[in-house]
């Protein structure tokens, strides 16, 4: 996967961090393991490691529909109370 593939938004309402990946369906699907929530996890996990980002997400929700060229992933992101992520 590539990584400059993807738009990220991001969303802080008191102190809580929302994240949006938007992607294109083609390049999910290089990914997609046959467990579509899984990989989505995967991607979020990926994503965030690529950007050297401590944040750990959790809530990851995925907007996958046939027909449609772009694959939506949201998730939380908590970085108060973390430990320092060992990439």
């Amino acid at each position: 996967m590539d990584f400059n593939n993807i738009i990220e938004k991001r969303i802080v309402n008191d102190g809580m961090h929302s994240l949006v990946l938007e992607i294109s369906k083609d390049e999910f699907d290089k990914v997609m393991t046959g467990n579509i929530e899984a990989s989505a996890i995967d991607v979020v996990d990926r994503h965030l490691k690529n950007r050297g980002d401590d944040g750990r997400a959790n809530n990851i929700n995925l907007d996958y529909k046939n027909g449609e060229e772009i694959v939506k992933i949201y998730a939380d992101v908590d970085y108060l109370g973390n430990d320092h992520t060992e990439y």
